[in-house]
């Protein structure tokens, strides 16, 4: 079920000038820090495109997030709850060489500082920073930690 979500998202945002329902935002996240993390892990600096899936109204009831990457792709969902400062355990799936993707431990994220502090289907951009432990979902990096900063934009259709 996570792999056809996934790709039901994907699609969507395939296309572009279909217009949508859905509130949501484009950008980027940059990596700020990283700890317990190997260099295959996670590095300073390492940035990727995303996409931020807010629970606002006229949204589905979940609250997302993406790092697309060269070859790939990775999303975090949490369901019926918004991102907190506190770590939350993530669903998580992907794309990658054309086959789906569903990590075999758990990602957790948290949220310490959004601009602006509540946001609707009018706000027009979107600061976060945060942290994603075991960002991959690999076994053996259940303690890797990174901080990121993550600037995003309404997807305007």
């Amino acid at each position: 079920m996570l792999k056809a979500l996934l790709f039901a998202s994907v699609l969507v945002a395939a296309i572009v000038n279909q217009a949508s329902a859905e509130v949501l935002f484009r950008g980027n996240i940059v990596f700020t820090a990283v700890k317990n993390c190997t260099p295959d892990d996670a590095e300073v600096g390492w940035d990727f495109k995303s996409q931020f899936h807010p629970r606002v109204t006229g949204n589905d009831d979940f609250t997302a997030l993406s790092l697309v990457y060269e070859y790939g792709a990775l999303g975090h969902r949490i369901e019926a709850a918004n991102f907190t400062d506190s770590y939350q355990a993530a669903a998580s799936g992907g794309v990658g060489w054309g086959d789906g993707y569903t990590p075999k431990k758990r990602t957790s994220i948290l949220i310490s500082a959004q601009q602006p502090k509540t946001f609707s289907a009018s706000t027009p951009s979107i600061l976060l920073t945060g942290k994603l432990k075991n960002p991959w979902g690999d076994v053996g990096a259940e303690q890797c930690e990174v901080s990121f900063r993550g600037v995003y934009v309404q997807l305007v259709n």
